[in-house]
């Protein structure tokens, strides 16, 4: 019986094909994406499959469904590099602005949730396991992360292991844990670096003319559980981060209003 890992493999490969297959369309001829049929005998899947990929797609705006005429490629969204879309992560962002990503935990300590304990759910008062790890870009360092758990869901031990750092971060806690992280809020803000002249010495910011990126992300799991709070500094100066937005049920629904 096909595992759950199985199954997002076979989507993961599938969409790769799927993005070389538009790379090598022409688009002075036509932006229309070929039918689920033939997508479905050509990569031998089944239709399910191809929706569910397409769907993923359509999320991340790089394709445009068309109701009655097809599915179209958003041929300046297949230009960005990166994109902020539900399923990606860190190390696929730094993969798509054209480095090989790299990690390591730099230390890992105990602290009270403190204010942190609306985002988590938790008392104040209740240990949070804390992780703060350093990102590559090749070899540049890009994003500092803090990572903040309730003590117990993964060890030190995993934390500190380059097999654990060197993979998925969600499929690594789902094997450490058996927890399977679904979905996640994103905040963004700008944080000046003079604020955190430790960080901006590991990302080589300059504390007194820079700024940086922070994303402030929770992670849930399927029932709205919060798992993880992670907060990412990001050297904007190296990664670039883009996000799309299809506007186009905003143009139906005013239609529908003014109707």
């Amino acid at each position: 019986m096909p595992t759950h890992t199985d199954s997002d493999s076979l989507r993961e490969n599938l969409r790769k094909n799927i993005i070389t297959l538009v790379q090598k369309m022409d688009f002075s001829v036509s932006t229309k994406l070929p039918s689920e049929n033939w997508l479905a005998a050509k990569f031998d899947v089944s239709r399910s499959t191809i929706r569910a990929v397409l769907a993923e797609l359509e999320t991340e705006g790089k394709i445009l469904r068309r109701q009655g005429s097809g599915t179209y490629i958003n041929t300046r969204a297949f230009l960005l590099g990166t994109t902020l879309y539900p399923r990606i992560e860190m190390r696929n962002i730094i993969e798509k602005n054209g480095y090989t990503p790299h990690s390591n935990a730099l230390f890992i300590c105990q602290k009270p949730a403190g204010d942190d304990a609306a985002f988590l759910q938790c008392d104040p008062k209740d240990t949070l396991q804390e992780v703060h790890s350093l990102y590559y870009a090749d070899k540049i360092p890009c994003m500092y992360c803090i990572d903040r758990l309730k003590s117990g869901v993964i060890s030190d031990l995993n934390w500190k292991s380059d097999s654990f750092h060197n993979q998925s971060l969600y499929r690594a806690i789902q094997q450490a844990s058996g927890i399977q992280i679904c979905w996640d809020i994103i905040r963004f803000r700008s944080v000046n670096c003079d604020q955190h002249p430790e960080i901006s010495h590991l990302l080589n910011l300059d504390p007194a003319n820079n700024s940086t990126i922070l994303l402030e992300i929770v992670n849930y799991t399927e029932n709205s559980t919060p798992v993880l709070l992670g907060r990412i500094y990001v050297n904007a100066d190296i990664i670039q981060l883009n996000l799309i937005r299809d506007l186009t049920c905003l143009l139906y629904t005013s239609d529908a209003a003014d109707e």
